[in-house]
């Protein structure tokens, strides 16, 4: 008990990337594929993530900014575990 004050039994500990929630409190939105590709990890994690072979084929993605709409439910998921949201449109879609 600090300062007369009993921790609550129901908090967890969240690990969120740095700069996740922007200074409103407000979950981050990234705009580009870079960003996205960023704050997954890097073109390796996204590669492996997206099971991708091809060397370059995550930095044509960035160069391109717009991700193929079969890595869309992977990558927004990944997101979303980070409480991270990006728009439909990376994806092609509107």
């Amino acid at each position: 008990m600090t300062n007369g004050v009993l921790p609550n039994p129901d908090f967890r500990d969240l690990t969120l990337s740095p700069g996740v929630i922007d200074a409103s409190g407000m979950a981050k939105e990234l705009h580009t594929v870079g960003e996205v590709i960023s704050e997954l990890g890097g073109f390796a994690v996204v590669q492996e993530m997206t099971r991708r072979e091809g060397k370059f084929t995550v930095q044509m993605w960035k160069n391109r900014n717009r991700f193929p709409p079969n890595t869309y439910t992977i990558l927004k998921s990944a997101l979303q575990e980070r409480g991270i949201t990006a728009p439909d449109n990376l994806w092609g879609m509107l």
